[in-house]
Order: C-alpha cells, then sequence, then structure tokens
C-alpha cells in the first residue's frame, strides 16, 4: 500500500501514490496540478468522524477549488456544497451535486442568481444583511416558494492571519453585528415564504490558533441560546470555513 501524500522514494524521487512526479509531467506535460485523492479520502473521513456525534455535515466550499472533479469526487464521499455564484452552482449540478444539499453563501448576491437557487430549491441562504434578506423575501414572494435563511454573524474577531483573508473583524464587509441580528433574526418569522433554519459564521481563512474558532463559536452559541430564550428555534448552526454545518 502506498503513503498518502507526495513523499520522495529510495532514490529521492518525488511520488506521489506510487506514481513519480517526473513520470506524470512527462505523460501529461507542464504545468501539471496533481492531486492526491488518497489524502483528501483520508482528511474528509477524519474531519468527518468528528462531527458524526452532533449529527454534523460537510459542505465543500467550491471557492477553495472550482475543479468538477474534485467537486464531483467530495460529492461521492457524501459532501455538500457551499458556493458563493450560480456559476459555482452549474458545476456543482454538472458534477452530481443536489441543489438540497447546497448553500449560498456570500455577499453581493444577484437577485437573478438568487431568482435560480430558489427556483431550484437549493438548502439555504447564508445571508450577510437585512437588505439581502428583503431581496430574497421579494422573490420568494413573487415566485410563492420558501427560502430557508441562515444569518452570518460578524463576531468582531480578529484572527491571525492574512488581512485579505481575515472576515471576522466589525470593519469588513461580512456578516451582521452582534447589534442587529437579534431584530433581523425575530424579522425572519414574520415574513412568508421565508424559513429561518439558524446562524452561521466564518472568520477567515489560513487560521492555525484554534482558540480563534473557540471564541467564535462561543460568541455563535451564545446568541443562538439568547434567541432560544425569546421563544425562537435555532435548528442548526453553520460553522463556516471549511465548510461545514451542524444540526
Amino acid at each position: 500500500m502506498h503513503p498518502i501524500g507526495f513523499y520522495r522514494d529510495k532514490h529521492g524521487e518525488l511520488n506521489v501514490q506510487g506514481m513519480k512526479i517526473s513520470a506524470l509531467a512527462i505523460k501529461y506535460g507542464t504545468p501539471l496540478f496533481i492531486y492526491d485523492t488518497g489524502l483528501m479520502k483520508e482528511r474528509y473521513e477524519v474531519f468527518f468522524n468528528a462531527i458524526r456525534s452532533v449529527k454534523g455535515n460537510i459542505h465543500y466550499a467550491v471557492k477553495a477549488n472550482d475543479s468538477v472533479n474534485i467537486i464531483r469526487f467530495f460529492g461521492r464521499l457524501g459532501a455538500g456544497a457551499d458556493i458563493v455564484s450560480i456559476g459555482e452552482f452549474q458545476k456543482c449540478v454538472a458534477a452530481g451535486i443536489s441543489p438540497n444539499k447546497i448553500i449560498f453563501s456570500g455577499v453581493g448576491k444577484e437577485l437573478s442568481e438568487i431568482e435560480i437557487a430558489l427556483k431550484n430549491n437549493i438548502l439555504q441562504f447564508n445571508i450577510e444583511s437585512e437588505e439581502e434578506l428583503n431581496d430574497i423575501y421579494q422573490i420568494a414572494l413573487k415566485l410563492k416558494k420558501t427560502a430557508n435563511i441562515c444569518l452570518r454573524i460578524n463576531p468582531d474577531i480578529a484572527p491571525n492571519t492574512h488581512k485579505k483573508i481575515s472576515t471576522g473583524e466589525k470593519e469588513t464587509k461580512f456578516g451582521i453585528d452582534n447589534e442587529s441580528i437579534f431584530s433581523i433574526y425575530k424579522k425572519l418569522h414574520k415574513l412568508k415564504y421565508i424559513n429561518p433554519v439558524g446562524l452561521g459564521v466564518h472568520i477567515g481563512s489560513q487560521i492555525f490558533d484554534f482558540n480563534f474558532f473557540q471564541k467564535a463559536y462561543s460568541n455563535l452559541k451564545s446568541i443562538a441560546e439568547s434567541l432560544k430564550k425569546e421563544g425562537y428555534k435555532v435548528p442548526t448552526l453553520d460553522l463556516g470555513g471549511g465548510d461545514w454545518y451542524t444540526l
């Protein structure tokens, strides 16, 4: 059985899954992008087993790599998808991901994108503002189709990562601040064709200090518990950054 990941053999040559990188480069030409599906599967299973006890699901963040083959690979393992555009949605469908396993995240969703997503019965929208909620509501009303809505909070956390991929600070364009989250979540319950499904958070990428995640998730849990005490249901939490979605 060959080792998982890239490794050097006894001759010092770089290999992957028992194949020499040099031989692959000769066969396919360069530049050449190589992905180790054995490593991908191993990491997926470790992650999934860690969240199994809380009925967690993994939704592959397509923005990480939108290759249809990679999306298909994770889909066959059981993953859903997290998208930020209808272009990504179309790639997911082409890869065999069912729309009811697709989460539509991201800022600046076009009205036409929202309509296509609603018509295809996607799992949920992760929304970033009250204005976005109003847009989705108007389209849902027109189509007479229910939109599942998850509110992305902004916990005002600055993780130790590159400023261009840090999304948890109050100064960024991402998420809803703590002062507004309660009023907007309550508003969800008053709108026809709008179904509140929970809260979400995503503070950035390439974060290696788990204390930042603990702080963000504790904040998310605190808000969810406060809403529950007021009689509102918060059935799911989307913990972002990967992405994974837990019941």
